[in-house]
């Protein structure tokens, strides 16, 4: 009798202790569903191209063909990491690094990339395949692309 209640409290813990895991996976899971962010994107410089409306589409459209040819080569081929601990990294055209810590706004409809001396603000938003990122305030009026398209690389 003894060897059976300690049988049956064996399996009520290995049952309790299964449980607890699974509900541990399912909330990690849901954690990753919820911050869509987190991960690797890539700018999609002829999406943002197309894109670009206002000042800055007027002053690009201005350009010579060299100049644009400049902006194609500085903004192509950019990657950004958003982990999950609020660190960013972004390896720019020419493999450079810049880095820093990103924060989402407190109705999360926005992020905060800071590098130490920089502070950027972009409102964010899911459209389709693409992550958009649209620079706010004075310097996303001032930028010639003030809205980004990134493509996952998950």
């Amino acid at each position: 009798m003894k060897a059976t209640n300690i049988m049956i409290t064996r399996k009520k813990r290995m049952y309790i202790v299964l449980m607890a895991l699974m509900a541990l996976m399912a909330f990690n899971t849901v954690q990753a569903q919820e911050h869509p962010l987190i991960g690797i994107w890539t700018f999609d410089y002829t999406t943002t191209l197309r894109a670009a409306a206002g000042d800055g589409k007027i002053g690009y459209d201005a350009m010579e063909a060299s100049e644009k040819e400049r902006v194609r080569s500085f903004y192509e081929g950019r990657r950004f990491a958003f982990n999950d601990n609020g660190s960013y990294q972004m390896q720019q055209a020419d493999g450079s690094l810049r880095g820093g810590q990103w924060a989402f706004s407190s109705n999360r409809d926005e992020i905060i990339l800071s590098d130490g001396q920089q502070r950027f603000t972009y409102s964010i938003s899911f459209v389709s395949d693409f992550l958009k990122m649209r620079l706010e305030g004075e310097k996303g009026e001032a930028a010639l692309l003030r809205d980004w398209y990134l493509i996952s690389g998950r």
